[in-house]
């Protein structure tokens, strides 16, 4: 290892390194003192044993420029990590704290919501939807404080089970129907939920009143939405009779929209 070098200027051949060195890697002959760097061991006995500081270290200005900015880079490494670990804390603290708001506003709807995902897991649901259940099934929600990685299978009728899977691994956009759960009719409507290959449901009670009046609006906005771009063609086509019966069928519309807020 060519860490020591022999200054001929300094040295005056006294031994003392050749007598410190443990491994006899210094060699002296007449003329002068050397190192054999392949027995040389690294110890620095030597360095420390000549009196006339002819033993030197051998510097390599470029490889210690380098060793130093590597060091520096390596610091400056550990201090971008420390900050990057600073402000992920902080990030996952913000969508914990958005978490459990989104969770207790789920828990306030009035209404019914469940998201599976395509394994069949149940990835938060609230009150409402855990109250639809059999006995068993809130047992369990009550025990693991909630029904999150618990398997949908099972857990509500055939139909509704049969709704999910279609959503889930037919790309339906929206799934919308009627369902009945202990007897009790509700509106089901499923929206996917793209990137996170899941879906999200919702369970109106449709013998709730106001809910029912809310669903029956919607569709019948729905089928005027549907129906109403056909009726403005057919009425362009046919002249103006036909535009009466569309301004007609408007004010049908809204005067039954008027009677469902009442």
């Amino acid at each position: 290892m060519k860490i020591f070098a022999i200054n001929k200027e300094q040295c005056n051949q006294c031994k003392q390194c050749y007598i410190a060195c443990p491994v006899k890697a210094i060699k002296i002959t007449s003329r002068e003192v050397s190192i054999n760097y392949d027995e040389c061991i690294a110890c620095g006995l030597c360095f420390k044993a000549c009196k006339q500081a002819a033993v030197t270290i051998n510097v390599d200005t470029q490889k210690i420029n380098e060793y130093i900015e590597t060091a520096r880079q390596v610091k400056e490494q550990f201090k971008r990590i420390e900050n990057l670990e600073a402000e992920n804390k902080s990030l996952r603290q913000d969508i914990e704290k958005i978490d459990n708001r989104l969770h207790t506003l789920i828990n306030k709807i009035p209404i019914a919501v469940v998201a599976v995902n395509r394994n069949n897991r149940i990835l938060f649901s609230n009150d409402a939807f855990i109250r639809l259940l059999d006995y068993e099934s809130q047992q369990k929600a009550t025990d693991i404080n909630g029904l999150e990685g618990v398997s949908f299978e099972n857990m509500l009728n055939d139909d509704v089970f049969e709704a999910f899977q279609n959503a889930l691994h037919n790309n339906e956009e929206t799934t919308v129907m009627d369902v009945k759960i202990n007897d009790t009719l509700y509106g089901l409507s499923i929206h996917p939920l793209k990137k996170e290959g899941a879906v999200i449901a919702l369970l109106r009670n449709l013998s709730d009143i106001q809910i029912a009046r809310d669903e029956i609006e919607a569709r019948i906005n729905s089928v005027i939405d549907q129906n109403m771009a056909m009726v403005q063609n057919i009425g362009f086509l046919m002249g103006e009779e036909t535009a009466k019966t569309t301004k007609i069928l408007n004010s049908i519309t809204q005067s039954i929209t008027f009677g469902l807020k009442q």
